[in-house]
């Protein structure tokens, strides 16, 4: 937990998604409910218990039956197991009943056994019971734990084992009456069997805040239940997970973060960087101290990946009044360079959400208007949400590094260096710069398109878009003032699309 006295401000430095496997067992199960009596039947049991014994006339005279209703009464209540006639003809609570008794103001409750199958799902390190999912598109892909070995041989009876020490938190999640919830106890397991291998999508938040040396860090884990519904994993479930991120490095090859400031021109993050680290608990003192300014409103510090709801309202609201302001723009295009770190963009939601707002703003100006990644290598290799989430990607022979590009040529540009803040995890901590200042985001443009290099050399595996069968080429996805005066002339060739 964040602490709530602090001497700076906890920021919140990146959210990723990652997938936990996980196991479905089919379960026969009885359990027992409690139940609401019928009025006269439970005002009839009170009696029963404040007097011990009464004659069934005393009851058809206390509420005023006929015979008729007298008869009713008494087979309910001996088919209910709540009271039975004894020899003399009296009336007399059973056990069932009387096992109520000590609890204190307690009101008397029917008891109904039930049997039925359950779907029962528990995460294969900690097996602790969790809800079923269904992954959606922007999940397919996601980083993902492997299975661990001692799942293959897990005995049944510890699985039962743990369902029944777990059976309040499996109500929690599958019954949405609490009252049913409170009422219900487990009999027994009656027979179990394996199913099928599941994944389940844990969503975390990195928070970061000053310290000496590296900056203190906390990671919240939740099981995502539903679009606005989430529960804590357990202590340790997400000791598993801190092993998973530890186990990922970030590599110090490319571009340090020396020399990210001289390329970028980020004279403000260059007192804080020495070779490959950013030393970000100053940082974040002087951005408390509001030392960490570009000297213009038209460029402001950027802490974490720009899709995170804290940058992403105020950058897509910067590119939504500059292109109101500059009417003559139509060519609207956005090319996206990603950092080559193990958990760049794996955040299905909010930067689906970037792309979709994005999108939207584009098209009211422009319909040809393009949205595209930009991916190392010979051809499009990325996981499969990022090809769900970005409308058309290319690859390109360069060598990704540390260093995040994002530019809307004449309108936006974003800068970022992928840092480590902590060496115990391997995610990244993105820290930059974006601007609308014109003679910054021409800067930007001169550096995205060196490390592009021959637009010759973009290529790419191309998969049809929904509306077209043919390939699009490089000239539809880059600005064509771009191609009239490249770095180096060169035949285009066919790249990936992926419109949705």
């Amino acid at each position: 937990m964040i602490p709530l006295s602090t001497d700076t401000k906890a920021r919140v430095g990146n959210r990723i998604t990652i997938l936990i496997p996980a196991r479905k067992y089919i379960m026969n199960v009885a359990w027992t409910e409690e139940k609401p009596m019928p009025a006269i039947e439970l005002f009839a049991c009170r009696l029963l218990i404040l007097f011990e014994r009464m004659l069934p006339l005393e009851l058809r005279e206390f509420f005023g039956l006929s015979e008729r209703e007298e008869e009713e009464l008494l087979n309910s209540l001996e088919d209910k197991r709540l009271a039975a006639l004894d020899l003399l003809g009296y009336l007399v609570p059973s056990p069932l009943l009387q096992g109520q008794i000590g609890h204190a103001g307690r009101v008397p409750m029917l008891v109904n056994y039930n049997e039925q199958t359950e779907h029962v799902v528990l995460d294969a390190f900690a097996l602790t019971v969790r809800k079923e999912q269904r992954l959606s598109r922007l999940m397919f892909g996601l980083p993902e734990l492997p299975m661990p070995e001692s799942v293959k041989g897990l005995g049944i009876d510890k699985v039962i084992e743990e369902f029944g020490r777990q059976f309040r938190s499996y109500l929690e999640i599958t019954r949405h009456n609490e009252h049913e919830r409170l009422r219900t106890q487990l009999y027994k397991v009656m027979g179990c069997s394996a199913s099928e291998v599941l994944q389940l999508a844990v969503d975390i938040e990195f928070t970061y805040q000053q310290a000496k040396g590296e900056p203190k860090q906390w990671i919240r884990s939740v099981e995502r239940l539903s679009s606005n519904q989430s529960r804590p994993l357990s202590s340790k479930l997400e000791a598993h997970i801190a092993d998973f991120l530890g186990s990922n490095y970030i590599e110090e090859k490319g571009t340090d973060a020396e020399t990210y400031c001289r390329l970028a021109d980020d004279h403000v993050l260059k007192t804080y960087v020495k070779g490959y680290q950013v030393d970000y608990s100053r940082w974040i003192v002087a951005r408390d101290e509001s030392k960490t300014g570009y000297g213009s409103p038209d460029t402001r510090g950027v802490f974490g990946p720009l899709y995170l709801l804290e940058n992403r309202r105020e950058a897509l609201e910067w590119i939504r009044k500059t292109l109101y302001e500059q009417d003559e723009l139509t060519d609207l295009k956005a090319l996206w360079m990603p950092s080559n770190v193990p958990f760049w963009g794996a955040n299905s939601e909010d930067i689906d959400r970037f792309i979709q707002d994005l999108k939207n703003i584009f098209e009211r100006r422009d319909n040809d208007a393009k949205i595209s990644l930009i991916h190392q290598g010979t051809r499009w290799n990325v996981r499969q949400y990022l090809k769900n989430i970005f409308p058309y990607g290319f690859s390109t022979p360069l060598a990704l590094d540390r260093l995040e590009l994002l530019i809307i040529p004449g309108i936006f540009g974003l800068i970022q260096y992928h840092g480590q803040p902590n060496t115990d995890s391997g995610v990244s901590l993105p820290i930059g710069y974006m601007t609308k200042d014109p003679a910054r985001i021409k800067h930007l443009e001169l550096l995205f398109k060196t490390r592009i290099g021959d637009f010759g050399n973009l290529n790419g595996t191309w998969a049809p878009p929904r509306e077209s069968n043919s390939p699009l080429k490089a000239q539809e996805l880059l600005p064509q003032n771009w191609l009239a005066n490249p770095i180096s002339q060169s035949t285009t060739r066919p790249i990936l699309s992926l419109n949705r």
